[in-house]
């Protein structure tokens, strides 16, 4: 049973699908094809932003890492939707579509169960544009979810926050880079779970209005790989295993300090 947060620190969720790259949809018609989507989503702006290198899921991993790269005569270009508010941006290129929920300073977290029928809306639109124009979207070959969390660490909250993290004698932390991978298990499935921790900096104001540095602990917890079935109906369960994986992981990293400060709650 998944444990509940009243005050998660979710910053962000992405969800990916990566499949073979569609031959025909080249610069012109993927920005055509994009314009085309923006005015189907309704108030979204769009850009012009680096193409994404989908780096593939293996059962094996060996020590160096290698990065493949096959030119398949289509311009290496990506388009990015952005909503009026900010709060979703979709990123649509010739081999892969994401979308983004950013969660405001004010605002709740993006909740999964609403999240999920959303991607998969915002995808439908996108394929129904491509077949119209003539294209055809191969199978889906590797599907993926990340979750994004920000904790305030000013006063080391994110250290205590913790088990993984609290562990030194010295008690002036001055920064953290922590990364480990996990392989899932499974015959018919490849996957894995990626959790990243680090130090970062931001500018904002304080109560009184000045601006002032905080320090912030970013922790990113991401599950990819390949699903047993290359169509929606094999990417959905895939990708509700990986959210899963991904609270599960976070609820057996917290501390006691972490389970109170962001209101932990068994699911009910």
């Amino acid at each position: 049973m998944l444990k509940e947060y009243s005050n998660a620190p979710i910053k962000e969720v992405t969800m990916a699908l990566h499949f073979d790259p569609i031959s025909k949809l080249n610069v012109v018609k993927l920005v055509s094809n994009c314009l085309e989507l923006k005015e189907a989503y309704g108030g979204f702006s769009l850009e012009e932003v680096p193409f994404v290198e989908v780096s593939a899921e293996t059962e094996a991993r060996k020590n160096s890492v290698q990065h493949f790269k096959i030119a398949h005569g289509v311009p290496e270009l990506a388009c990015r939707l952005i909503s009026e508010d900010r709060t979703i941006s979709v990123v649509v290129q010739n081999n892969r579509f994401s979308a983004t929920w950013v969660r405001q300073n004010d605002g709740g977290y993006p909740r999964y169960d609403e999240l999920k029928p959303a991607f998969f809306d915002k995808f439908n639109q996108f394929r129904k544009i491509v077949e119209r124009t003539g294209g055809l979207i191969p199978k889906i070959t590797q599907c993926g979810i990340q979750y994004v969390n920000h904790i305030l660490d000013d006063n080391l909250d994110g250290f205590k926050s913790f088990n993984f993290l609290d562990i030194s004698e010295f008690q002036d932390h001055e920064g953290v880079k922590f990364s480990t991978s996990q392989r899932l298990t499974n015959e018919e499935e490849v996957g894995r779970l990626y959790m990243e921790a680090q130090t970062v900096f931001s500018l904002a104001p304080d109560v009184a209005g000045n601006i002032r540095e905080s320090r912030n602990l970013k922790l990113s917890l991401t599950f990819r790989g390949k699903p047993k079935l290359s169509g929606i109906d094999g990417c959905a369960p895939f990708l509700d295993r990986g959210h899963h994986a991904i609270v599960s992981t976070f609820s057996k990293s917290l501390s006691d300090l972490g389970r109170k400060q962001f209101g932990e709650s068994q699911r009910g």
